[in-house]
């Protein structure tokens, strides 16, 4: 499954559901690079928000977070990029690496993005998931 920028902001966020989800479930997660420099690019905000220091960011990013999701890189998934950017052109642009991403490996986004969710269902070319969803499987199992 693919982790969207959304979903690890909020594991990093906050001690809660998402990051439960993403260190306890034993799913395998997938991110690509682009993912891990939006939240870069936010880290100053999450400081704040988040009532932490650079120190504690880089514990939970580096030492909680991603030992738990493969990170892969942006050239990966070129081959669908051309594809993955017509998809996402009608709702958000930046959105085209996770899309290639799920493109590629043929795993669902995990998503709560209402226009992510719109683009999987109208397109059909790959799957989203919510966490609402993914905890129904995960009850399930």
């Amino acid at each position: 499954m693919v982790v969207d920028a959304n979903k690890l902001i909020a594991a990093f966020l906050k001690n809660g559901l998402i990051r439960r989800i993403i260190v306890l479930s034993g799913i395998k997660l997938y991110t690509i690079e682009q993912v891990l420099e939006e939240v870069n690019e936010h880290k100053d905000e999450l400081l704040v928000k988040a009532g932490i220091d650079e120190r504690v960011y880089n514990l939970i990013l580096e030492d909680i977070l991603l030992p738990h999701i493969a990170v892969v890189e942006g050239r990966w998934v070129m081959d669908v990029a051309d594809e993955a950017r017509e998809i996402s052109r009608g709702f958000d642009p930046d959105d085209w690496p996770v899309i290639a991403l799920a493109l590629k490996l043929g795993v669902p986004i995990w998503t709560n993005d209402k226009k992510i969710m719109e683009a999987s269902r109208s397109t059909r070319k790959f799957g989203a998931i919510t966490t609402h969803e993914l905890l129904e499987m995960l009850v399930e199992l």
